[in-house]
């Protein structure tokens, strides 16, 4: 026999706030310090590569905006569909009360 997977609104509704708060906190930590870290030239010596180790370390630094806005975007798409669940989770509650106590009406 098939067993019901039930979730608790609040909970969820708890979880998509913590997803939102940890959305808000890597976004402002990156804006706020992260994306300004830059090396100089000078940090990675003098081997004859050290030209090209600066250049791949820009780089590497310029596509940090892309994976922490995907980062972003994801733990905010978490809490959208964590919202919509809890949603439709007091939906059905809700019309399951509404037709248990309809049945009771009748019945009396």
């Amino acid at each position: 026999m098939a067993q019901e997977l039930r979730a608790d609104p609040d909970e969820l509704i708890a979880l998509a706030a913590a997803a939102l708060t940890a959305a808000a906190t890597v976004g402002e930590h990156y804006r706020s310090g992260l994306r300004e870290l830059t090396l100089p030239a000078d940090a990675f010596g003098d081997p004859a590569g050290a030209a090209a180790l600066a250049e791949l370390a820009a780089a590497v630094g310029a596509q940090a905006q892309a994976a922490v806005a995907a980062h972003v975007e994801v733990l905010e798409e978490d809490a959208d569909a964590l919202l919509q669940t809890a949603f439709a989770y007091r939906e059905a509650d809700r019309a399951s009360m509404q037709t248990v106590g309809n049945a009771r009406r009748v019945a009396l």
